[in-house]
């Protein structure tokens, strides 16, 4: 309809230069009559920019720098006025800013939109973006593949894992200790399925530094990766002390929940007791009574069978126990590493402590636990609102507090802002949550572009949204 307009608008003048000037019909001038005697120098015909090549004018173009031929108006998602298609594609999930879940490792994160899609960003280094990209950074989230479906993600220290909503899992990054599960040592940079597993349906999954583990239909841990300090939980007669293939915690118990640390990994089972293995030089692995630094086999930390959450960090482990009588009401406890106070006990007199140490008070009410060099944790006020708290190192900003370095705090802060939060993810020098309203929000060391934040910031001092 747009060419048809312009051409009853350009016909009258085409009429009078048909009338007045001798042509070929292409628009070229080509001389005076041959009996004029007199050279008459013609006009000189411009042709009109065409940035694009799609043989429509700038000046009538829609999108005069994409190529956009059949005139059709492009979509315009973000309602600025300019149709999607005449901009610069963005990495970012335009019809997808919502958020389920999200994970954080060393220098990148991962989080999975509403819509079941899976994106990452920070550090692409040996490929932990999973976009087939293996050097640089990108401070803005980029998807992972195109497929959605995607219902659990961790990310480690150098890869990452994801699980599929029918229970397919997949791993990609780093791959020196085979911690990707594919058997084999080679790194990924999209996602690869693991492989040596009798079975295709894993519930969740836990990447920690060198190692992996997760848990498979039947309730059944499974681990992979690196087994100098026996992360895997089993010695093996190896050359090397590493294992590119599931194998199965030694145990017929059933499980909760795993989590993997940066040398050493907890479980939960069914029972509600907590069990531990791996590294111990700060006394990760709680007061079991064994033979320092590795321990060969699962111990369990106490005797308490009340855990529901517990989290593996670097160094430091953290779990949260339900109170018998009490539905409403938790309590904390972390142990381990506690040089830059990430413990939260107000203290960094002792280096660290084996004996589980209670955070807050008898009756409180914390439901979810993250911790590495620094610890955050949300507890849950009436009406049932998240507001977060962290303590632990914070000279990059990762704790939020704002709006310059504070330094070490050894005692639980409130995060500056809204106390409406509802998942938390501490990575090594930063931390992301999602709100209520299924934004996210990330802050601290921001040098690779893992906070998600475009700013060219090194650091993030305050909770900033991530698009």
């Amino acid at each position: 309809m747009k060419h048809f307009k312009n051409f009853f608008w350009l016909a009258p003048l085409v009429v009078i230069f048909v009338v007045g000037c001798t042509g070929d019909g292409k628009g070229t001038y080509v001389g005076p009559p041959a009996d004029s005697g007199e050279p008459i120098v013609g006009p000189t015909i411009t042709p009109p920019v065409d940035t694009d090549a799609d043989g429509i004018p700038d000046e009538e173009d829609n999108c005069p720098t994409v190529a956009n031929a059949d005139q059709v108006m492009p979509v315009d998602t973000d309602g600025d006025g300019v149709g999607d298609a005449c901009v610069e594609p963005t990495a970012s999930p335009a019809a997808a800013p919502h958020w389920s879940k999200v994970s954080t490792g060393q220098v990148h994160a991962c989080a999975i939109a509403k819509d079941g899609s899976l994106w990452c960003w920070g550090s692409k280094n040996s490929g932990r973006l999973g976009n087939g990209e293996t050097t640089g950074y990108s401070a803005k989230p980029v998807q992972v593949g195109t497929e959605t479906g995607w219902k659990e993600v961790s990310a480690g220290e150098h890869h990452t894992c994801a699980i599929k909503i029918d229970g397919p899992l997949f791993c990609w990054g780093y791959n020196d200790m085979g911690q990707l599960g594919t058997g084999d040592f080679a790194p990924k940079s999209v996602p690869t399925k693991i492989v040596g597993a009798d079975s295709d349906k894993w519930i969740s999954v836990s990447a920690g530094g060198g190692f992996t583990c997760a848990i498979k239909e039947g309730n059944s841990v499974w681990c992979w990766g690196d087994n100098s300090l026996l992360q895997l939980s089993v010695a093996l007669s190896l050359p090397e002390p590493k294992y590119p293939r599931p194998l199965r915690v030694p145990s017929a118990w059933q499980w909760k929940s795993v989590s993997a640390g940066d040398d050493h990994a907890c479980a939960i089972r069914n029972d509600g007791t907590l069990w531990c293995w791996g590294g111990d030089n700060f006394g990760q692995l709680g007061p079991t009574y064994r033979v320092p630094v590795t321990s060969a086999s699962l111990t369990q930390v106490g005797l308490d069978n009340k855990w529901i959450a517990v989290n593996a960090g670097k160094y430091t482990t953290c779990g949260i126990q339900e109170i018998e009588g009490a539905p409403l009401f938790t309590k904390m406890f972390c142990w381990g590493l506690n040089s830059s106070g990430q413990l939260g006990l107000g203290t960094t007199a002792a280096s660290s402590y084996v004996e589980p140490q209670l955070i807050g008070e008898e009756y409180d009410s914390w439901n979810l636990v993250r911790s590495s060099q620094h610890t955050c944790a949300l507890r849950m006020t009436f009406p049932m609102v998240g507001k977060m708290w962290c303590w632990g190192r914070g000279d990059r900003g990762q704790l939020g507090l704002g709006p310059d370095d504070v330094g070490n705090i050894s005692s639980p802060a409130a995060v500056a802002a809204d106390s409406n939060w509802k998942f938390v993810a501490v990575g090594l020098l930063f931390t992301c949550g999602i709100q209520m309203d299924d934004t996210l929000w990330c802050w601290g060391a921001n040098d690779y572009g893992q906070t998600g934040v475009d700013s060219g910031d090194e650091k993030i001092f305050v909770p900033t949204q991530a698009k």
